[in-house]
């Protein structure tokens, strides 16, 4: 039976029990409520959006960015590179400029921050230094900080770090400049508002991670110091892209200055700690044959992984295959490296979620919705190594418009189909496939090769067989995008080049060409590539033409075509007389003439380039990067007959250059100033340039065409009509007045510096050859010789004898019975000489 006590007992035990687990319950709140981590906290009750792979976490929250680094990634090397992707106003600013260099990092733990460190990627190592050595260059070539970021959490279970990068990728900074300083002829300047930065897009791959942001500019150009624009409100899409690194290294190949492939410069040391030299890494994709074996016997393989782009879906049906092949037109060249299949294009995967566009494991070729006209491209390196791990080419919507230009003047005078104002399909594939294989080239780590198409005798040019079986020029990398040389009588020529050259297939194997590390050491590789370009070499076909020898070298002209510059402007000439009378006739359905002004302005431009080709070879100076054992001189002056010959030619079109103009399309254009006036002006300050140039050719060899001799003929051509007391026509009135204006410069520099070098000739000094590289010669050396130009010039003194030639002359015809224009220009040139010789005294 049941008793009170008993049902007591009961009660207060139950009270007990609920009171034991009210007390428990409330333990577990407690317990969870400490368990809220300061990762939980960072995110809590914020809109956040994020994008996670097996590599880096991104978070966007608040309009801040933050990047959750796994800490086994920790001292991996990283690159960060970006780019514009999108742009409000393309006048300034090209979709695919990256302006500055990627960024070589890793990740590393200080006290209570995550910095980025470069890895000191200065210093190139053999194998060779001894234990001493290394731990030397360990001390003095540290790894700099680039930046650090207060650590802001660790995720849950302590595996990555969480910072925030906003500063870094969300904001522009100094760091990874955006806007570049140049864009064509305008320099560029802008104000960042970064108040008004936005982060489109995150993404994160199993290798990098993308970042699309819109940053705000105000932003200004100018053209030659004159304001073109001012403080444009521009909007700029930024991608930034952060890539992890390959482990495996690949072998670096050490350069040949003798062949145009793009590098990266590193110290090296010796045993001898006092002493270091310059060594130049080649940039190239890292190829492995599959069949090993069969390559070594001398048999073509595929290579393990090919360099592969992937054509983007937005590219109109009708441009796919011209931009397929020109990619794969490389496999020609990488068949002489022993490859076969080493490079495809395909279109982007139709069914392949792992596919992205924006992911660094896959090369594009893009399409921009822009009013540009240039195809571009980029690609991305391992700076330790020198492999290429991604590249993208940037094809334009208004590609076609450049394609035209260059065929229309190029083969309109010759080719029917090309009458027309708009461009045959089969032209703009011929023109597209031309473009993305040069961009291509420039993917593969080749250089410019502007020289490439002086191995060529002009009249070869003209010859349908010769160009068939070699282009325009040995190499596609040349810049020569039409036969401007080819005339109307001439069939079944190319007019613009169709295939890799010569020198392109030498320059792919010494690139690629394999070598298993197991059986060749890096010298003994190194000395097989350097025997291989020492035989090749004496055929001029096989040379690469710096571009920095521009300003020296006749031979490297841009668009230059043939070995005689005179001959081949002569030829070209003529062919843009017969374009240009014939636009209307030609161009229809063009009643804005906007087609038509366009042609006439690349037609007087293409004009000006003729000139400027021809000049060059006044003193001019042939630069050969060639060994003295090769029998080639490093430097030989361009002869006296030729140079004279050219200025001689160049004075002619100087003095004639407004016969070109058409006054009748230009009154009906409504042009305020004719193109042709405003480039006789560049033409008269071209020729009086050029005497710095003669003042170094003439040291160099005392057979050269002296500065006497060129002021001499300048004089006799510029101011013949003075001499014989003539009305001067238009150009040499316009010759004239420039001629006093840069003389009395001249001559005024020259009095304040004393002797005959003015301090503004100083920046003409010829810098010496640096040979510092491991391999042979040195790719950013100066091939001229160690001259000082200003010591040399003697032009002030010529000039200002000049002036003491012309006065009588002026004398003479101010009073001589002239038109009221002639006597006015004549009365206005004594005041200035006389000017000029009171100053000068």
């Amino acid at each position: 039976m049941v008793t009170l006590r008993t049902i007591g007992i009961g009660l207060l035990l139950l009270c007990v029990n609920v009171r034991a687990f009210a007390d428990d319950k409330k333990g577990d709140e407690d317990k969870k409520a400490k368990k809220e981590t300061k990762y939980d906290k960072l995110f809590k009750d914020k809109k956040k959006e994020t994008a996670s792979s097996k590599f880096i976490t991104v978070h966007k929250s608040d309009g801040k960015l933050y990047l959750e680094v796994p800490v086994k990634y920790l001292h991996k090397e990283m690159l960060l590179g970006g780019g514009i992707s999108s742009t409000t106003d393309p006048t300034y600013l090209t979709i695919g400029t990256k302006s500055f260099t990627p960024l070589h990092f890793f990740f590393e733990v200080q006290d209570s921050s995550l910095v980025m460190k470069t890895p000191n990627s200065v210093v190139y190592s053999d194998g060779s230094a001894s234990a001493e050595m290394q731990d030397a260059l360990k001390i003095s070539y540290r790894d700099p900080v680039l930046m650090g970021f207060k650590i802001a959490a660790y995720n849950n279970d302590s595996s990555a770090i969480v910072i925030d990068a906003t500063d870094l990728l969300a904001r522009p900074n100094s760091m990874l400049p955006i806007i570049p300083k140049k864009s064509g002829d305008l320099a560029l300047s802008a104000s960042p508002k970064s108040e008004m930065s936005y982060v489109r897009t995150i993404k994160s791959f199993d290798r990098n991670i993308t970042i699309n942001v819109d940053f705000n500019y105000l932003l200004t150009a100018s053209l030659m110091s004159l304001p073109v624009a001012s403080e444009i409100p521009t909007t700029v899409g930024v991608t930034y892209s952060l890539a992890l690194l390959p482990d495996s290294k690949m072998r670096q190949r050490v350069t040949d200055s003798r062949v145009g492939i793009a590098s990266v410069s590193k110290l090296t040391f010796d045993s001898n700690i006092a002493k270091s030299k310059q060594t130049f890494i080649a940039q190239r994709w890292n190829l492995v044959p599959q069949n090993l074996k069969a390559y070594e016997q001398g048999k073509l393989s595929k290579p393990v992984k090919p360099i592969c782009f992937y054509i983007d879906d937005a590219f109109p049906v009708e441009w796919k295959n011209a931009i397929k092949q020109g990619v794969e037109l490389w496999n020609k060249a990488f068949e002489q490296a022993g490859y076969q299949k080493a490079i495809e294009a395909l279109d982007f995967p139709k069914n392949d979620h792992n596919f992205d566009a924006d992911d660094i494991a896959y090369s594009c070729i893009r399409y921009v919705p822009s009013t540009a006209e240039k195809v571009t491209s980029s690609f991305l390196a391992n700076p330790q190594t020198g492999e290429i791990i991604n590249a993208s080419v940037f094809v334009p919507a208004n590609v076609g418009d450049q394609i035209y230009r260059w065929l229309f003047l190029g083969s309109a005078a010759s080719d029917a189909t090309m009458r027309t104002s708009h461009l045959p399909q089969d032209k703009f594939n011929q023109g597209l496939k031309y473009m993305v294989a040069c961009e291509v080239g420039r993917s593969l780590g080749l250089l410019d090769n502007i020289g490439a198409s002086y191995s060529y005798p002009v009249d070869s040019l003209r010859n349908s067989t010769f160009t068939h079986t070699n282009n325009l020029a040995a190499s596609i990398m040349a810049n020569t995008p039409f036969n401007y040389v080819a005339q109307p009588s001439d069939k079944g020529v190319v007019y613009m080049p169709e295939n890799v050259g010569q020198y392109d297939k030498h320059a792919i194997e010494w690139a690629y060409r394999y070598f298993d590390p197991s059986k060749t050491s890096l010298s003994a590789e190194t000395d097989a590539l350097e025997k291989m370009v020492d035989k090749r070499v004496q055929n001029p076909r096989y040379r690469f033409f710096r571009t920095s020898s521009l300003i020296w070298d006749p031979r490297v002209q841009e668009g230059a075509l043939g070995n005689d510059a005179i001959k081949a402007s002569e030829y070209g000439l003529r062919n843009m007389q017969i374009v240009e009378n014939n636009l209307y006739n030609w161009v229809k359905d063009d009643d804005d003439s906007r087609i038509k002004e366009k042609l006439y302005l690349a037609i007087s431009q293409q004009r000006y380039a003729f000139f400027k080709r021809v000049l060059s070879n006044v003193g001019g100076i042939f630069l050969n990067d060639m060994k003295v054992t090769s029998g080639v001189p490093r430097y030989e002056v361009v002869p006296k007959a030729r140079q004279r010959q050219a200025m001689l030619w160049c004075l002619n079109q100087a003095k004639h250059f407004k016969q070109y103009a058409n006054p009748s399309f230009e009154r009906k254009g409504f042009m305020a100033i004719s193109y042709y006036d405003q480039l006789l002006e560049f033409i008269g300050y071209d020729l009086f340039g050029v005497r710095t140039r003669l003042a170094v050719a003439s040291h160099l060899s005392s057979q050269s065409y002296s500065q006497k001799e060129y002021f001499d003929d300048l004089f006799s051509s510029l101011f013949q009509s003075a001499q014989l007391c003539k009305a001067p026509s238009q150009e040499e009135r316009v010759l004239q007045r420039a001629y006093l204006t840069y003389s009395r410069a001249v001559i005024d520099k020259a009095n304040k510096q004393g002797g005959n070098g003015p301090a503004a000739l100083q920046s003409t000094s010829v810098n010496g050859s640096q040979t510092s590289s491991t391999a042979y010669g040195n790719p950013t050396a100066s091939l001229a010789p160690t001259v000082d130009a200003a010591l040399l010039d003697g032009s002030a003194i010529y000039f200002y004898t000049s002036l003491l030639k012309l006065k009588p002359m002026l004398e003479k015809c101010v009073k001589a019975n002239l038109s009221p224009d002639a006597h006015s220009h004549y009365s206005m040139l004594l005041f200035k000489v006389n000017k000029a010789l009171e100053d000068g005294q």
